[in-house]
């Protein structure tokens, strides 16, 4: 699987290097924003400032989309002319740059024409973070719609009027509708002028007026995909001539209205970290942008200055890394994520799609796993890094230890779920968790849609003597034994035509994971070594290997609670439940530390 494409500007250091600081550039960092930037701390404060504003009247008000938890990357240029070699287009004043990591907005002068066009953008990343799949004319008509969002001390106001439709000729709303981004009226100056200006006032109709906003929250779910003509009529029962009507009789209102928010933000807020930029992360900074724009060659040429003058810092082979991958060039890929490692990374990301690339190549899996394991620690709600290292546990067998990492998933998309419960239905079953297995299948066949998975989710019920009667509705929540909490859904999933706006496309599917995973088998052997000791249990698949680190801390009992004493050697196998937290030890070749022992 080769890496997806990624801005490069989306992978650069968490904290500043040691280089010497770039003449004029800041960097600031609020809860989620980080801002660089040559246009002076006031004016950066500001910046950082009104985007927290911005967020926090989307997260609020639930309007338009998902508002992403990775910190957005702002940069702002002082002058026309530093923002010219990265101006996409020449009418752009600011620009969205997405990656699967993190977003960017890049914003040419300061302003008012500026900050409304990067509130533009933002709309776009929310957008695109609801997953939500909306036409040409309403996305752009929604993104000029909120581009005049407008704080007023504790307040937030939209909605004043930002484009004219003057004496233009108008376009039939058939047509309007119809515009893609291949369309003359969204590439031909004086044609986008009237499409943008269109777009913008029917949006602001549908959203804003008496008759039609207070079902446009229902619009915008039945418009996923379609040009919304169907969605004028099943949920306006309304035609589009009736449509254009209304919307003829509206533009020519002398005063079109607008809405005001109250937006209180957090203290936290209001001081944002201040910190000279480095050279080399405004350097790294510029060619993620080149490479975001094409322009590898040029960005690989600030990258070997880089190397060349700080072969010490991890960020740059990380850089040259992902360049690679981008060109195809896989082994160099590889070699430089490897560097990058050596140097002590602090990117979890990094290690991650360095394991993907370990993955393809077919390397061992002891090669594979420290890799994520340091993805885990760095990050240790990493979904994707907990489901691919549970994967090569799964397949080595080592049930108790796949099963750590696969309850540890927090998102699970509807598509995922049905997999993911089989999965961890059957690794509960194999480590003696009945029950823990049996609410692990019902969540399977919760989620299951087509034949194929409900037919899969009704055997693994059934195999499991689960009624089908027994499968919980929507929205009730499931928990495992007390002491080792098993697959819980705390929110219900959503069907994806049901969901949204500003839904996520991917919902809570289980809690953390617990400090100790329970399992039950029989004790076979004990590995008498030194201070330490290795216990064997038998399970379904095999043996479970774990460590007895200090054998005056684990708990011992016996079927009345009685203390048992534990003799080295081979056992006269005796069915045990036993408490182990979790952790792999290569060395001892063990996957868990024994904390309680009770023989059944």
């Amino acid at each position: 699987m080769r890496i997806q494409r990624l801005f490069l500007a989306s992978i650069l250091a968490v904290a500043a290097g040691t280089a010497v600081a770039a003449p004029d550039w800041v960097r600031m960092e609020s809860p989620h924003f980080e801002l660089f930037t040559n246009a002076g701390e006031r004016s950066g404060r500001r910046t950082i400032l009104f985007f927290e504003q911005v967020r926090d009247f989307f997260l609020k008000t639930g309007n338009v989309g998902e508002v992403p938890s990775v910190p957005v990357r702002i940069i702002r240029f002082r002058s026309p002319k530093e923002f010219e070699p990265y101006r996409p287009f020449k009418a752009a004043a600011a620009f969205y740059m997405s990656s699967p990591k993190r977003d960017l907005i890049v914003m040419g002068t300061p302003g008012r024409q500026t900050k409304n066009a990067a509130v533009h953008e933002y709309v776009h990343l929310l957008v695109k973070h609801s997953g939500a799949k909306l036409p040409v004319w309403l996305n752009e008509g929604l993104a000029e719609l909120y581009s005049t969002l407008e704080p007023q001390g504790k307040q937030v106001s939209f909605g004043k009027a930002a484009r004219v439709l003057g004496d233009r000729q108008w376009l039939p709303i058939r047509e309007l509708i119809s515009v893609d981004y291949d369309s003359p009226h969204f590439n031909e100056r004086d044609r986008t002028k009237v499409f943008y200006a269109q777009s913008w006032a029917l949006t602001h109709m549908l959203c804003l007026s008496n008759q039609y906003r207070e079902r446009f929250s229902d619009f915008l779910k039945g418009v996923d995909g379609d040009t919304g003509e169907e969605a004028f009529r099943w949920v306006y029962g309304k035609t589009l001539d009736q449509v254009e009507s209304d919307f003829k009789r509206y533009v020519v209102q002398r005063r079109l209205p607008a809405t005001v928010y109250e937006v209180r933000l957090n203290k936290s807020v209001d001081k944002p970290t201040v910190q000279p930029a480095t050279a080399t992360e405004v350097s790294l900074v510029k060619a993620g942008l080149l490479v975001g724009l094409d322009r590898r060659e040029q960005a690989l040429e600030i990258y070997r200055d880089l190397a060349r003058q700080d072969p010490g810092d991890w960020r740059i082979p990380e850089a040259l890394g992902y360049l690679a991958s981008y060109s195809g060039d896989e082994e160099s890929a590889r070699r430089h994520f490897s560097r990058a490692a050596e140097l002590e990374a602090a990117n979890p990301r990094l290690y991650y799609d360095f394991a993907l690339l370990l993955q393809e190549a077919d390397a061992e899996p002891e090669v594979i796993k420290p890799v994520l394991r340091k993805a885990i620690a760095l990050k240790p709600d990493f979904d994707d890094a907990h489901r691919l290292l549970g994967s090569i546990l799964l397949l080595e067998g080592k049930a108790g230890m796949a099963l750590a990492q696969l309850i540890r998933v927090k998102q699970i998309s509807r598509e995922e779920a049905v997999h993911h419960y089989q999965t961890v239905a059957q690794l509960y079953h194999r480590l003696g968790r009945i029950e823990a297995a049996r609410q692990a299948a019902a969540l399977c066949r919760k989620y299951a849609r087509s034949s194929d998975e409900v037919d899969l989710a009704e055997e693994l019920m059934e195999w499991l003597g689960v009624e089908s009667e027994d499968a919980p509705e929507e929205g009730t929540e499931l928990l495992a034994d007390a002491g080792a909490p098993g697959p819980a859904a705390s929110t219900p999933l959503r069907e994806e035509s049901n969901r949204p706006l500003n839904a996520s496309a991917a919902a809570p599917g289980a809690p953390m994971a617990p400090s100790r995973v329970e399992v039950q088998g029989l004790f076979s052997r004990l590995d008498c070594l030194g201070e330490r000791a290795r216990l064997h249990l038998q399970v379904e698949g095999g043996i479970l290997p774990l460590a007895i680190l200090d054998a005056a801390s684990v708990r011992v009992s016996g079927p009345e609670d009685g203390l048992v004493e534990l003799s080295c050697g081979e056992q006269k196998p005796r069915p045990v439940t036993v408490e182990y937290q979790p952790s792999e030890d290569l060395d001892f070749r063990t996957e868990g530390i024994v904390k309680v022992i009770q023989f059944r």
